[in-house]
């Protein structure tokens, strides 16, 4: 199996999923993520996801009140952290065990040329030394030749991928059980009488119920566990992702790695062939391993899958208009992170996931217009330009919030109508302040033009570059202090 480092030019794939802060402000609440130790803190009409840094300086406040994240919401973040693990371990572990066994193959060369220089010493205290160098130096070669631990690795990585999907899948329905108790009435399940007695409560019963059916469910392949998703929770779209094909694909040889030392069956070329997925220039009895290339495919086709996945159940069981506001603005806040780390194509198709017609047509307008504009940046930036303006194109932004007229004019690049319209907000608005002029994606290039300082001056009465020193110097500080 041939392990792939992975490329200097492939920055964009393998960059961190999430960025430093996020920062969006919906009329339901503003939302900042920069760990998964977050809690949402409500005060007045706002809702602030908060690190815990924040909240231990916050917990001296009087008059609020601190609720846990969304545990759906929590469950998607763990997924997406976790693969964003797996990813940042390819980056950083695979090249360094490729560059140990090319290490190791310098060394074992180096020891031949020494080697033979003792052999042709006269001296006879150096021949038996080379004797002995060179029993040693056989059992080292014989090593070197059997060892395949960039392989491990990448299997190891890669078979790590699904245990942390198996995993949300898990925290997703127990989520969505406890969100809405009445899902119990859809298992159909026997408890003994006596069974009963043992307990104070139907608690410990409807748990251990629900933790069968889970185990129940992760035993069959995926294909049969969303086929039991969708009987359960009464959807049958589950399986019309667009990548599905391909996502079966990789839990199938997933399993060959795990069973079969990646030999190739029958049952793997039937499986994809009725999941629609070609499989060219494999054969039954062929080995398959997973290059570098494959896995970042992988993992960033598993972090849109469990996203999309998360995001329809929430919404299909939990309808009313809160969770609807709460789901909005968790997915806007995933998207956010993707652009800001200019990851551009998962954001892209994250983006039309969200502005799609069952999402947009549920979605508060402020809500489905932050979704717009983040599906346009991804497309501006990724390299598609006329895509954005004909994705800003299908709807009337003049009636819209200063702030959304202001994030339209930027991506048409009217820059001198975009510096007009930061002065009309000010110092604050409805989702830009000072922070987002700092970070928001929306604002790449019309930061570095005169007529966005020229503005900022304006509003703020200081230089954005000398702000942005300032930000620097405190950041590196903090970074000495870890």
């Amino acid at each position: 199996m041939a392990i792939e480092a992975p490329e200097p030019g492939a920055v964009d794939m393998c960059s961190c999923i999430y960025g430093d802060a996020i920062v969006l402000e919906l009329a339901m609440g503003n939302w900042k993520m920069t760990d998964t130790n977050v809690t949402i803190k409500t005060n007045d009409a706002t809702a602030v996801i908060q690190t815990d840094t924040e909240k231990v300086a916050d917990k001296k406040k009087a008059g609020e009140t601190e609720i846990e994240l969304h545990p759906i919401a929590k469950a998607m973040d763990r997924a997406i952290h976790g693969f964003r693990d797996i990813e940042e371990c390819m980056i950083t572990l695979l090249p360094i065990s490729v560059s140990s066994q090319r290490e190791q193959q310098a060394k074992l060369r180096a020891e031949v040329d020494e080697i033979n220089g003792l052999f042709k010493s006269k001296d006879e205290k150096n021949q038996l030394h080379a004797v002995r160098m060179t029993l040693a130096f056989r059992r080292e070669v014989e090593r070197f030749r059997s060892s395949q631990k960039s392989q491990v690795l990448a299997r190891s990585l890669f078979i790590t991928i699904f245990s942390i999907f198996d995993t949300f899948t898990s925290d997703l329905i127990r989520a969505l059980f406890n969100r809405r108790p009445e899902l119990f009435n859809t298992i159909a399940v026997k408890v003994d009488f006596s069974e009963l007695l043992l307990h104070d409560s139907l608690g410990p019963i409807k748990e251990k119920i629900l933790e069968d059916e889970i185990e129940s469910l992760r035993r069959e392949g995926y294909t049969d566990q969303f086929k039991k998703l969708e009987k359960l929770f009464g959807i049958n779209t589950l399986r019309d992702f667009p990548e599905w094909g391909a996502f079966i694909e990789s839990a199938q040889r997933r399993n060959l790695l795990v069973h079969c030392d990646g030999v190739v069956s029958n049952q793997y070329l039937a499986i994809c062939a009725d999941n629609n997925y070609k499989v060219d220039n494999v054969k039954i009895g062929d080995r398959l391993g997973v290059s570098s290339k494959y896995m970042v495919a992988v993992v960033e086709r598993m972090i849109k899958i469990s996203t999309m996945l998360g995001q329809t159940l929430w919404r299909k069981i939990l309808p009313d208009e809160k969770e609807r506001g709460i789901a909005d603005s968790h997915l806007n806040a995933i998207i956010y992170n993707f652009l800001s780390n200019e990851r551009w194509c998962i954001a892209e198709e994250l983006g039309s996931f969200a502005c799609g017609k069952a999402i947009l047509k549920n979605s508060a307008e402020l809500s489905a217009r932050i979704s717009i504009v983040n599906l346009a940046i991804a497309l501006k930036f990724g390299g598609k330009p006329p895509k954005a303006v004909e994705c800003l194109d299908k709807y009337d932004w003049s009636a819209n919030v200063w702030d959304l007229q202001l994030a339209h004019k930027v991506l048409l690049e009217d820059f001198d109508g975009a510096a007009g319209i930061m002065e009309k907000i000010g110092g604050s608005g409805q989702l830009v302040s000072e922070v987002a002029y700092h970070s928001w994606p929306l604002f790449r290039d019309f930061r570095e033009t005169n007529q966005f300082a020229t503005a900022y001056r304006k509003i703020y009465g200081r230089d954005f570059s000398r702000e942005l020193q300032k930000e620097l110097i405190a950041e590196t500080e903090e970074l000495t202090q870890v």
